[in-house]
């Protein structure tokens, strides 16, 4: 196993986390089970913007801040579970019937200096001329009279 990964922590029966008209969870793992089937309606009895009980659970039972930080801002329970996810691969997982989905990183578009030519797409159609010729003089015009001044 990795150097620096935590053990998972379980809360004894008088601290589980029990979800509304649901099961209870006793450390992180359950947790992410539970967010996998437990309703829209369950999660947000226990999230709103003022509240997350998820978070205050995991913060004060759990003790593990940086995942209670993580989880105080999700208002969906599909972020919470991603956020689990993440958290749990900071954690010892031998023993434990479970695999995590493999980290799937984004494909980064390439950075494009500011103030250089990006296309939309690659069609020679859409790449700029090599050189592109000044723009020709304007005309020279005489200026029309200004009907507010005053001529003597």
């Amino acid at each position: 196993m990795p150097k620096g990964k935590r053990e998972i922590v379980n809360a004894d029966d008088a601290r589980r986390f029990h979800i509304h008209e649901g099961v209870s969870v006793g450390n992180l793992l359950e947790l992410k089970e539970a967010f996998e089937s437990m309703s829209d309606e369950q999660y947000h009895f226990h999230v709103a913007l003022e509240k997350n009980d998820f978070a205050a659970w995991v913060r004060d039972i759990l003790q593990d801040e940086p995942a209670s930080k993580l989880l105080f801002g999700c208002l969906k329970k599909k972020t919470a579970l991603s956020r689990i996810i993440t958290v749990l691969r900071r954690y010892k997982l031998d023993g434990y019937h479970m695999t995590l989905p493999p980290i799937v990183k984004k494909e980064q578009k390439p950075k494009v200096p500011q103030g250089t030519y990006s296309p939309i797409s690659s069609t020679p159609e859409t790449q700029p001329p090599s050189s592109v010729p000044p723009l020709p003089p304007l005309p020279q015009t005489e200026e029309p009279p200004n009907p507010h001044e005053r001529t003597t």
